[in-house]
């Protein structure tokens, strides 16, 4: 009886608990570039995303460290790849989450390497 007293009380309790809803998009994802022509000041650009686990998330992108431009966007899992879906400014992306050279990575519909996992 005692046995089947624990059997019971261990199915009630892994029914019960809540299925972990996070996924491994959720945190923040950046790349960071710069540029120099002969005779000019180096520039630097840095596009930021921020993916939430309620689904939704920001973009930010960055000129010298100076924030240019942010929009909010939902986002989606269908299998391994993730939709982004921008409010206003961009373009929708579709990503899916690479491991490159010991770094996670954001890679884009087209293989490139979008950002990387701060």
């Amino acid at each position: 009886m005692k046995k089947l007293l624990l059997i019971l009380f261990a199915v009630v309790l892994t029914t019960s608990c809540s299925k972990n809803e996070s996924s491994a998009i959720v945190g923040t994802w950046s790349s960071d570039f710069s540029v120099s022509f002969e005779g000019q000041e180096e520039q630097s650009s840095k596009d930021e995303w921020k993916f939430d686990s309620d689904k939704m998330g920001t973009f930010k992108k960055f000129t010298n460290g100076d924030l240019k431009s942010s929009t909010t966007f939902t986002w989606s899992q269908s299998g391994e790849k993730y939709t982004v879906e921008y409010v206003e400014g961009r373009s929708n992306d579709v990503f899916k989450i690479v491991k490159v050279a010991g770094y996670t990575t954001l890679e884009d519909s087209n293989g490139y390497t979008a950002a990387i996992k701060e």
